[in-house]
């Protein structure tokens, strides 16, 4: 008898900051705030879509330290709020800090998550030639992890700073927390070989190193922790909010992967990780990966492109290189869909090309040209070097053939140049980007799109919406709960009557939600030892708070709810006057 699954859905999302440049901006819009320009006079209507009302901020400020909420004071500015724009796919458009994010809708698989990624991509390139055309401004818009400069521990300057390509992933809460991550961690390192983005030298000034694998391994200094910028970032980001049930759901925040443009790269990303979680939820998964030290493994995979440097393991056990050690994680991988007859061919798919990729990187990683980012790019800069095109991977023209490689606008980009492009490996046709763009996921993402085109939606977040009842009051807030709940129970509370509506969402039960949900992860957060760094932070959750009360919106202004007034304009013209970047 075959061993059944009891992993739940994976549901996947993915948040991808993109590096944004103005190259004729009109001398009141600084440099450094490119980013805030361009979210904040786009107009949702260059897609014949409504104006979202303003994003909840609620469940992200829940219990953070003194640090993260001054680094995140933007947060509870009412002019940040009303930057966060619900996308006609059922993405959220914002800026972080000064960059503008683009997050794609809840996924049901790797191949849906691949597509939207793609359709966001599409969005971006969408309001970059609007911008042109209505305000004459151009925008160079780069979807990769590291800028020009370097960043040190204790400040920040000249742009060099590493900005992020978050994955996230649904997991189930009956996980204990410290089986979860010891078992995560190996593998967030390991798959660098696959997903790696490529990177001329180093940001760390270590002019031994010509090329890197990863751009975003340089940044990591711990195992594990809260922290999301600077040296201190953790490869197990313990971030922990659900936008779900907390006491049945984690969202596993991973924030160490590198932005894709291959294809097929992101499409094993998803795919290995989600087969990955259902491993560790059915017990699968033992601990034969154990990494001796997972920062420093990190750091030495990224600076092997020859993929020979031997990682230390836990224990007795032998060192092996990192292709050895991806070869029996994927091996392992197809073995636990087989024995618990995991029938998804998608899933499939993905264990199949990762099996067929790895075993490539260890023998003709030249095949692989158009279907992993860092052999593309490395492949591409070193045809420029044998025709004299760039002198050494010194030359300044090297660095620009790396940034012109993530530039999304075809007409400027290395990646997408013509005759480069049609070597890449296609998983989605351009016919199914363009119609994703208007058609979000059958996930609770779609019901808020489709809620919003009935009725507007006053305030939201991933986890509930609040629109106007028929008297024009503020609805009791809808909470979806369950990131995996069915699209069909969803459709069919969905009508144009919006009494009729709002009673059906009330019926259905979606308008309960507990004042107060304990963390069951609290008792593991205390358990840290008194010397542990001051960004492993503990956390609780809250449901929605009523209106009025201390520590949620408590101001309505014409029909919307805020946060206490901070100025984000008032941060950043400070900021300036120091000679200091937003990210200080």
């Amino acid at each position: 008898m075959p061993s059944e699954s009891r992993s739940i859905p994976k549901m996947i999302g993915l948040e991808n900051e993109y590096g944004c440049m103005g190259d004729n901006l009109p001398e009141e819009f600084s440099a450094e705030t490119a980013g805030t320009t361009f979210i904040s006079k786009m107009k949702p209507q260059w897609f014949s879509f409504e104006k979202s009302g303003a994003w909840d901020p609620t469940e992200r400020l829940l219990n953070i330290d003194a640090d993260d909420e001054k680094r995140h004071a933007h947060l509870k500015d009412k002019d940040w709020h009303l930057m966060n724009f619900l996308m006609p796919n059922g993405a959220r458009l914002y800026c972080d800090m000064t960059h503008p994010e683009i997050c794609i809708p809840i996924c049901r698989n790797a191949k849906e998550a691949l597509l939207h990624d793609r359709a966001c991509e599409w969005l971006m390139n969408f309001i970059r030639k609007k911008h042109m055309e209505e305000y004459g401004h151009k925008y160079l818009l780069y979807k990769n992890n590291t800028a020009r400069g370097y960043e040190d521990d204790s400040l920040r300057r000249g742009g060099g700073v590493s900005y992020a390509t978050h994955e996230n992933y649904l997991v189930s809460r009956s996980v204990p927390l410290e089986d979860l991550y010891p078992k995560v961690l190996p593998f967030l390192v390991i798959r660098t070989v696959l997903i790696g983005a490529g990177m001329i030298g180093s940001q760390r000034r270590d002019s031994e190193i010509k090329f890197q694998i990863s751009q975003r391994a340089e940044y990591f200094g711990q195992s594990y922790g809260v922290d999301t910028t600077g040296y201190s970032r953790p490869i197990y980001n313990l971030r922990d909010r659900p936008y779900a049930d907390p006491q049945r759901f984690r969202r596993i925040h991973v924030i160490s992967g590198d932005a894709n443009m291959c294809e097929m790269a992101e499409f094993l990303k998803f795919s290995t990780m989600q087969v990955l979680l259902m491993m560790i939820e059915d017990e699968y998964l033992d601990k034969r990966f154990d990494l001796t030290d997972p920062v420093e493994s990190f750091h030495k995979i990224s600076k092997d492109v020859n993929f020979k440097e031997l990682l230390e393991m836990k224990g007795e056990k032998k060192s092996r290189t990192a292709i050895d050690l991806c070869k029996e994680y994927i091996g392992l991988m197809g073995e636990y869909l087989e024995e618990y007859s995991i029938s998804d061919p998608i899933l499939h798919l993905g264990i199949n090309e990762a099996q067929r990729v790895i075993n490539l990187l260890a023998s003709t990683p030249e095949l692989l040209f158009g279907e992993i980012d860092h052999i593309t790019k490395k492949m591409l800069i070193e045809k420029a070097l044998e025709k004299g095109k760039i002198s050494s991977w010194r030359d300044p023209n090297a660095k620009t053939m790396d940034m012109k490689y993530h530039n999304i606008n075809p007409a400027e980009s290395l990646f997408y140049k013509p005759k480069t492009y049609q070597l890449m490996k296609r998983l989605v046709t351009d016919e199914e980007i363009r119609k994703a763009v208007f058609e979000p996921p059958p996930t609770r993402s779609r019901f808020q799109v489709e809620v919003h085109k009935r009725f507007g939606l006053l305030l939201w977040d991933w986890q509930k919406i609040c629109i106007a009842d028929e008297n024009g009051d503020i609805s009791p807030m809808i909470f979806l709960e369950d990131p995996a709940i069915p699209w069909e129970k969803l459709k069919e509370l969905l009508c144009d009557d919006r009494k009729e509506f709002l009673k059906l969402v009330k019926n259905a039960g979606f308008m309960k939600g507990p004042q107060y949900n304990a963390n069951p992860d609290e008792a593991f957060h205390r358990s840290y030892p008194k010397n542990t760094p001051r960004h492993i932070s503990r956390h609780k959750h809250y449901s929605w708070p009523n209106s009025g009360q201390e520590n949620g919106p408590v101001q309505k202004e014409g029909g919307m709810l805020w946060w206490k007034e901070f100025s984000y304009k008032e941060i950043l013209d400070e900021l300036k006057k120091r000679g200091l970047t937003d990210d200080d």
